[in-house]
């Protein structure tokens, strides 16, 4: 039996440069947990307003989960990919807060915001082993596209223009 969700006391906001210390840590605790390709810098996690938020560059965003009481317990962000394509990145949910929708509600943020720029499609990757991970891709209609870096990362895709099959 899954944990109760959050509801309403889970707000998804754009991140402020305040949140930068709980940001860092969540990617970092995602690291060590192997969520994350090795090679990875986090030069993007040390620079959010530029690398998301900079007024040079339309259609990326940062937003993180807040938990009433608690702060920040997730993370997610969108960068443009190409003219029509996005990629979703840094999805992190604390390990402890995990299965109470905190992932849906900061994935469904950031689709919504891709539909808003009128991007086509959605990319994003994960270790083979995130089962939990790839069963709520999956949810929200993402596809198995294939693997990159000798089949450490699985590369799903999902189609804005088309309805999803069902979430």
């Amino acid at each position: 039996m899954s944990p109760e969700p959050y509801g309403d006391k889970l707000t998804i906001r754009v991140y402020d440069p305040g949140d930068h210390d709980a940001v860092v840590e969540l990617y970092h605790d995602g690291h060590l947990a192997g969520s994350a390709d090795p090679n990875d810098t986090g030069a993007d996690i040390e620079n959010i307003i530029s690398a998301y938020l900079s007024d040079e560059e339309d259609g990326t965003c940062f937003w993180v989960a807040i938990l009433e009481g608690v702060g920040i317990i997730g993370t997610i962000g969108v960068q443009r990919a190409s003219p029509h394509a996005a990629e979703m990145r840094r999805l992190r949910v604390d390990k402890d807060r995990r299965n109470r929708g905190v992932g849906t509600k900061l994935i469904e943020t950031g689709i919504a915001f891709c539909q808003e720029v009128g991007y086509l499609k959605v990319v994003l990757d994960t270790e083979p082993g995130a089962a939990p991970a790839i069963a709520l891709f999956r949810k929200f209609g993402f596809k198995l596209d294939g693997t990159r870096d000798a089949g450490k990362l699985r590369e799903f895709y999902l189609d804005l223009y088309r309805e999803p099959e069902s979430i």
